[in-house]
C-alpha cells in the first residue's frame, strides 16, 4: 500500500512538473529566439540598404532565420527566400504595425504559404523620425519544439530514476517493516 501510495504521488507529482516546466521552457525559448532575432536586424540596419538586398541569403544564413526587406508602405523589395513570399501587402501584419507604432514588433502566426507556424520579429528603419522601411526575421516555431523535445528526453532520462530509486527503497523499507508483523500474525 505505501508502494502504491508513493508510486501514485510520485507520478502525479512528476506530470505536474513536467507540465510546468515545458510550459516555462517553451516561453523561454520563444522570448530568446525573438530577442536573437531582434538583435540580427538590428546589425542588419546598420548596413547599407543596397548592401543589405545584394547579400541577403548570406545574411540569412548567419541570422539562421528568413529575412524580408519591405519599403515604408509594406511592399517586399527583397527576401531572401522569394518563393516563400505571401502576396499583398504586408504593411497589415501583426509584427509590422507593432514596429510601425513602437519601432519593433513580434509576432507568432501560420504562413500559408509555406504552411508552417513561424515567429516574426520586425524593425522600423526611420530616417530623420520617418519610417523609410522595415526589416523582418522570421523563423519556423518547429525550430523551438525540437529544442524542448530534446529537452524532454533528457529530463526523462533524469527524472525516472530520481523517482524510481526512492520508491524502491520505500518498497524496500515497507517490506522489511511489514515483513516481522507478518510473522507474529503467522
Amino acid at each position: 500500500k505505501f508502494f502504491v501510495v508513493f508510486l501514485t504521488i510520485g507520478g502525479t507529482a512528476v506530470l505536474i512538473a513536467g507540465f510546468l516546466i515545458d510550459r516555462e521552457l517553451k516561453g523561454v525559448l520563444m522570448r530568446w529566439s525573438e530577442e536573437e532575432m531582434a538583435a540580427e536586424a538590428r546589425l542588419i540596419a546598420l548596413i547599407p540598404p543596397n548592401q543589405v538586398s545584394a547579400r541577403i541569403v548570406e545574411f540569412s544564413e548567419s541570422a539562421g532565420a528568413r529575412i524580408t526587406l519591405l519599403d515604408a508602405a509594406g511592399r517586399v523589395q527583397a527576401d531572401s527566400n522569394p518563393a516563400a513570399i505571401e502576396p499583398g501587402n504586408h504593411l497589415y501584419r501583426t509584427e509590422v504595425q507593432e514596429a510601425r507604432l513602437r519601432g519593433e514588433g513580434s509576432a507568432v502566426r501560420y504562413s500559408r504559404t509555406l504552411s508552417i507556424e513561424l515567429q516574426y520579429v520586425a524593425l522600423a528603419l526611420t530616417e530623420g523620425g520617418e519610417i523609410k522601411r522595415y526589416i523582418r526575421l522570421a523563423r519556423p516555431v518547429q525550430d523551438v519544439v525540437r529544442s524542448m523535445e530534446s529537452f524532454r528526453r533528457i529530463f526523462l532520462w533524469v527524472l525516472v530514476p530520481v523517482l524510481f530509486i526512492p520508491l524502491l527503497l520505500c518498497l524496500i523499507y515497507s517490506i522489511r517493516t511489514i515483513s516481522p508483523i507478518g510473522k507474529l500474525v503467522a
